[in-house]
């Protein structure tokens, strides 16, 4: 039998677009290999589109910012909110940190 993998902790960058968070994502997964994970964004944040970037660092937001601002010519109109997930007593718990 095998243990299921939680992390106890990560961050999350919601989007108000869907196709601006798959093409990004589809950029950070050529570029930056297992550090980015594109997911379903959970129902209680109801918050942009039904998908989101994973990461587990805070500083792998840099990477993301510094997209942003080195491409504006695709990704000009994009907005996001990151949000910093915990699991604590074991339910969900999802902060948010800040708007790019």
């Amino acid at each position: 039998m095998y243990e299921k993998l939680i992390h106890q902790e990560y961050y999350l960058m919601v989007f108000h677009s869907k196709s601006y968070v798959v093409q990004l994502y589809q950029y950070l997964r050529r570029n930056y290999e297992n550090k980015f994970d594109l997911i379903s964004t959970p129902c209680r944040l109801k918050a942009g589109c039904s998908y989101s970037l994973r990461f587990y660092q805070l500083d792998d937001l840099n990477i993301i910012k510094n997209i942003l601002a080195e491409q504006p010519q695709h990704f000009s109109t994009t907005k996001g909110v990151v949000y910093l997930s915990q699991r604590v007593n074991k339910r969900r718990t999802f902060t948010k940190i800040e708007t790019i």
